[in-house]
């Protein structure tokens, strides 16, 4: 589970409930007036999780997803266990 949000202080509130989110692995912050450098400091405090979770900028995505080759076979067995109702995207507004 990746939980996308706006603001780094959103990111520190997800990760303050990181405990209770087993399935929970990043967080990752889109404001574009927020540094990378800046979020390195969320994970620092929470040691059984930090390990596990990891907190990225939006920016710093692509380069996460290019350290991993994921072969067309594996992409096609997660497409083919898909099934309705199966939650691929959950966007909220409160707009």
């Amino acid at each position: 589970v990746v939980a996308c949000v706006e603001s780094k202080e959103k990111a520190t509130l997800v990760m303050s409930l990181a405990e209770t989110l087993p399935k929970l692995r990043a967080i990752v912050v889109w404001d574009p007036d927020t540094k990378p450098s800046e979020l390195k400091e969320i994970t620092s405090g929470h040691p059984p999780v930090d390990a596990k979770v990891r907190v990225l900028h939006w920016s710093e995505l692509a380069s996460v997803a290019a350290d991993k080759e994921i072969s067309e076979a594996v992409l096609d067995e997660r497409i083919a266990l898909q099934r309705p109702n199966h939650c691929c995207a959950y966007i909220y507004t409160s707009g």
